[in-house]
Formats: C-alpha cells, sequence, structure tokens
C-alpha cells in the first residue's frame, strides 16, 4: 500500500500567492494544505466628539492604534482547522523594555467537519456575518472586531444555504451553578439563518435569533429577533430591504406607580430600504430609508414604560449604517 503526504504551504500577501514548499511520498490521495496569512493595519485617528460630545474644557484626541494578525489555516480530506492569533494596541502603550503586556488575544480559534458536499460542523471561536451586517457582523472597521464562541451546522446547495447555531457562555470552569455576568452580552444564543435565491435577480434571507441574559445570577431573561433581509439587482438598478421585528422580556426591571417590581416586556422593529442607480461607470445614485422604534420621552404611563420599545441590532456592524450617529450604539 502506498501512502502520498502532500505539505503545501501557501504564503498569501496583496494580489500575489506564493508556493513556498511541497514534499510527497508516492501514490494514494490523502493532501493536506497549510496556508499562512498575515495583517498589520496601523491607523492614525483624530477624535473630535467620538461616542460622546465634548464639553468646552475637553480637547480633541489623536493616537495611532495597530491591529496585526497571524492566521493560520490547515485542510486536510474532510477537516480544516483555523487559528487568528491577533494583537490590538495604541502605539507607546507600552514600554520599550517591555517584557510582557495583555494585548495578544486569539481574534478565531475553530475546527470544521465536512460530513458531505452538503453539511458541515463548525465548532469554537469565530466571526459570524450575514448579509449587510445589519443584525451579524464582523465589525471590522473597529480594531479589535467581533467574534462569538459557538457551535455552528451548515448546510450549502445550489440555491440554498442553511446555517443552525448554538452558544453557551460562562466566565469560568465553575463548581456550580451556571450564573453569567461575564464580558459577553449573552449567556446562550441560538439562531437560524436561512438563504435562497429565487432567481439570478432576487434573493432573499431570513434570521431567527434567541437571546438569554442575565443581569445578576438567577435573573434570567430573553429577547428573540425575527425578520428578513431581501435584495433585487435589475442590472443597473438595485433595492436591498431589511424588516425585523424583536420581542420577549428586557434584561431590567420596571417598579410601576403603585411601588410594584416586574420584569419589563420588550417589544421592538427596524424597516429599512436603499436603492441605487448606476448611472455609468463609476457613477451611482443612492437613496435609502431606516426607522429604528425607540423609548419614547414624554410617554408616562406605566403599560408604555413597562415595556423596553428600543430596538437593537445587538452584533451589527452599526458604523456602516449610521455613520456621524454613532452616539446610538458605538462601543
Amino acid at each position: 500500500m502506498k501512502i502520498n503526504l502532500n505539505y503545501i504551504l501557501v504564503m498569501k500577501s496583496y494580489k500575489k500567492w506564493m508556493v513556498a514548499g511541497c514534499l510527497g511520498l508516492v501514490s494514494v490521495t490523502t493532501n493536506a494544505q497549510l496556508t499562512l496569512t498575515g495583517e498589520v493595519r496601523p491607523r492614525a485617528e483624530y477624535r473630535n466628539g467620538f461616542k460622546t460630545p465634548m464639553d468646552s474644557s475637553q480637547t480633541n484626541a489623536f493616537f495611532v492604534d495597530q491591529r496585526t494578525r497571524l492566521n493560520f489555516g490547515y485542510k486536510v480530506k474532510d477537516y480544516e482547522f483555523y487559528v487568528s492569533a491577533q494583537d490590538v494596541r495604541v502605539w507607546g502603550s507600552t514600554a520599550q523594555l517591555n517584557v510582557s503586556d495583555g494585548f495578544l488575544s486569539l481574534y478565531e480559534a475553530w475546527a470544521k467537519a465536512n460530513f458531505n458536499e452538503n453539511w458541515g460542523l463548525k465548532l469554537g471561536r469565530q466571526e459570524i456575518t450575514y448579509d449587510d451586517q445589519r443584525i451579524f457582523g464582523g465589525v471590522g472597521w473597529a480594531q479589535q472586531a467581533r467574534s462569538h464562541d459557538a457551535a455552528l451546522l451548515q448546510f450549502k446547495n445550489e440555491k440554498s444555504k442553511l446555517d443552525v447555531a448554538v452558544a453557551f457562555n460562562q466566565a469560568n470552569a465553575g463548581l456550580t451553578g451556571t450564573g453569567y455576568n461575564g464580558p459577553s452580552s449573552y449567556r446562550d444564543m441560538y439562531y437560524a439563518w436561512y438563504n435562497h435565491k429565487i432567481s439570478q435577480k432576487i434573493e432573499t434571507s431570513w434570521l431567527l435569533l434567541g437571546l438569554g441574559r442575565e443581569a445578576e445570577p438567577k435573573v434570567y431573561t430573553y429577547v428573540s429577533t425575527f425578520g428578513t433581509h431581501t435584495k433585487f439587482n435589475f442590472d443597473k438598478f438595485k433595492l436591498n430591504f431589511n424588516g425585523f421585528y424583536q420581542f420577549g422580556s428586557d434584561i431590567s426591571n420596571y417598579t410601576d406607580t403603585d411601588g410594584k417590581t416586574s420584569k419589563k416586556g420588550y417589544n421592538g422593529y427596524l424597516v429599512g430600504l436603499d436603492m441605487k442607480y448606476q448611472l455609468s461607470e463609476p457613477f451611482g445614485i443612492g437613496l435609502g430609508y431606516e426607522l429604528q422604534s425607540g423609548t419614547s420621552q414624554t410617554d408616562t404611563t406605566d403599560s408604555y414604560n413597562s415595556v423596553n420599545h428600543s430596538f437593537s441590532p445587538w452584533f451589527g456592524t452599526n458604523h456602516k449604517f449610521n455613520g456621524v450617529m454613532d452616539y446610538f450604539y458605538v462601543g
């Protein structure tokens, strides 16, 4: 019996691929591929009212921060492995004779088993993005970006894709209980995302997302988000539609005018529409509108204030949509 093992080191740079080495021993076909990629992204920032308005006693901020990543990918037969080590720091934040620091972290670390050409299971820390990133985004504009610890079952064929995921977060390996007040915004999460190409011109996606959160141990709330992202592509004219509804219980309590305390409800919505017409290369004209539900500052009735009416895009790349209105969600 003859065995053939191929090890290929692929180094990627901007618009270039280079095969650095290949080693083999004869026949059969067990091929393994190792990819090594990297990223260095320094960025100078001048801040004048970012995140919160400045008052007259404050001065503008200026600094240089940098994201550095080293990515390892490994594929062999029906399995994939991927690790992305990340370092995010501001120039000058560590001493020149630095011994150690806490800036290095793992942005992604996952393994995937491909059962066949249609089904696969992905486990570990991973970036999750869908559609126009309104609800799930990688937030790549932020140096640290966003990733989740989750188990993701995936299906795909020529016209459809289905992702079903579950996640359960804990701050440490405890001996008792499952209370969670760690750095994540949720204790447990599930979602199902379905995408279907109706035709060459119409494509639709549907998302059902559930988040379980805890303000403190034994105080548990659940919010569900359901909606669609549908896009139409008619040659020079493109149209995208977002429609989402949120319901469930809020993480905070409400005390009514009689002094009775109860768990707040949750009821929010988002409707968005954007259009683009390609005049000629490279010029186009676009028009967009988005409406998110919010909480009234004038309605003081118990029936109204016992419910949170503010829609939350949860993990969306908000800067892409809000721009200078980042005060609502940034950070």
